[in-house]
């Protein structure tokens, strides 16, 4: 399964108020802004699990391409 073909539904335990997503489709993984917790949650989706949820300074309010 490849970002552009996703059909799956992954639950993203970690993180409130997702806010914008990044498709990096060379890696096969998918970063989604989480604003009231200031971080990013990168999964994996191929294997369709969340890989780590990395803390930031600002507040994540867009996720740019990769």
């Amino acid at each position: 399964m490849t970002c552009a073909s996703l059909s799956a539904t992954i639950p993203i335990k970690s993180g409130n108020n997702h806010f914008g997503i990044a498709a990096d489709n060379n890696n096969n993984r998918i970063f989604v802004g989480n604003y009231e917790s200031s971080s990013v949650s990168i999964i994996d989706v191929t294997r369709e699990i969340l890989i780590d949820t990395v803390t930031i300074q600002n507040v994540p309010n867009r996720v740019y391409g990769v």
